[in-house]
This record gives structure tokens, sequence and C-alpha cells, in this order.
């Protein structure tokens, strides 16, 4: 794809803004770092991922004129560096890299992160990539060359359904429920991992009230991973 494919618009709209109407106090939230390190006005953070340092110029210019805080990544290691650094709203990413390409890419993002929305880009589109980007967990799967409304229309939701997921996950941290689940095939595969990681077996002795003696054992299968939070959750994620 050339850079003509990604018409860049040279007017920048008025910055959306949202108004909650959620019966929590936003007093009983704790601050969320990235809004604070945001630009004032800007409507999101947005990582670009593309080897091709042309197209990653273009789309990382569109977004920022369309009013997002923007950071660009040649490639699929240098983006996890970043996220693992410092988080975003949304991430756009080619589906054609050399070394890790975007399938890989979405994976290892979950890694990290179990709710950023990931956009896959693809110029040679194909049935086995849109099934693997909807089998991971791809937010939005789009065909080169995007249109920039298009883009800015898929990064705003992203961005905004994103908010609303953090808002939720905190929310659910002080009230002591289970966090954010693995939604998709990437999450649930880099929460199994960790789950597995740290998985061990207690063997808790099964006592006869009429003889006091041990006449058997049962397994207890534990996990420190906070996405799996039971064993059922364990063995449904296998």
């Amino acid at each position: 794809m050339t850079p003509s494919a990604l018409n860049l618009i040279a007017a920048d709209p008025a910055p959306q803004s949202t108004s909650s109407h959620s019966g929590l106090a936003p007093a009983t939230l704790p601050p969320d770092p990235r809004s604070e390190r945001l630009a004032e006005g800007s409507r999101g953070s947005v990582l670009v991922v593309d080897d091709d340092a042309m197209v990653r110029r273009s789309m990382a210019r569109l977004l920022a004129q369309r009013g997002y805080d923007v950071t660009t990544a040649p490639d699929g290691a240098d983006a996890i560096l970043q996220i693992s650094k410092e988080p975003v709203d949304v991430i756009v990413s080619d589906i054609a890299m050399p070394g890790m390409d975007g399938i890989q890419l979405l994976r290892e993002v979950r890694e990290h992160d179990l709710l950023v929305p990931v956009v896959l880009i693809t110029g040679e589109p194909a049935v086995s990539t849109a099934v693997a980007a909807l089998q991971y967990g791809a937010f939005h799967y789009l065909t080169k060359p995007a249109a920039p409304d298009e883009v800015d229309r898929i990064v705003e939701r992203g961005v905004r359904l994103h908010r609303m997921a953090r808002v939720k996950q905190q929310a659910a941290d002080l009230l002591g429920l289970d966090g954010a689940r693995a939604a998709d095939r990437a999450g649930l595969e880099a929460s199994y991992d960790r789950a597995l990681s740290t998985l061990w077996i207690a063997f808790q002795p099964i006592l006869s009230l009429s003889s006091r003696r041990v006449f058997g054992h049962e397994a207890l299968l534990r996990s420190k991973e906070p996405s799996l939070p039971h064993p059922g959750a364990v063995i449904d994620a296998a």
C-alpha cells in the first residue's frame, strides 16, 4: 500500500465529549494513569504498528489530525515493549509483517492487557487471516486502502469501549469481584499459560467420622492467575 491510500484530512473535528451517568461515585474509583498522560482535549491514545515506514507515518498523521495521541512501532517486538511500559487505548496494526505478524502480535498483547482493542489491517485480505483475527479477538478487521472516516469511527469506538471496560474492571476490583475475564481466544490462551505456570495441587485428607481415620484424599487444583480464579475456570480454558 502507498501513502496515497490514506487520504489525510487537514481539518480537525471538534473533540468529542462524553458524560457519565453511572451510579458509581467518581471519587470512589482510582485515577486512570492513562488519562493523566493524555494531552488536554485528546480523544485517546493509539499505537500504530507497521513495518512500512511510509504507511506507518501516514496512519499516524491521519489519527493525530483526528485528535488522538499517537505513538508508532516498526514491528511487533517494539510494540510489545512500548505497551509493557505505557498502555494505550487502541492498537492499530498491519497483519503482514516480518517476524511477528499482526495475529502473533495480538496474542502477545493479551499477555500484557486483556482489554485493549486491537484493530488489524491488511492489504491482502484472505479468509484464513479473517478467521484467525476473529478467533483471536481482533476488535476489527480492515482492508487497505482504509477510508479515513472508517478508521476514525472504529478507533473512536474502540477507545470508548475500552474505557468503559476499564471502569467496570476498577469497580469490580473495589467490590472484590472477579476481574476481567479473557473474552477472546488470544486472551484465554494468555490467561491459561499464566495459570499453568503457577499451577499446583493440594491433597486434602478425607476423614471417617466413625473410625476417625483417613480413608482417602481429595485433590484440589490451585492457581495464582486472577483471571481464572477457580479450578472450573482453568479446566474450561483448557
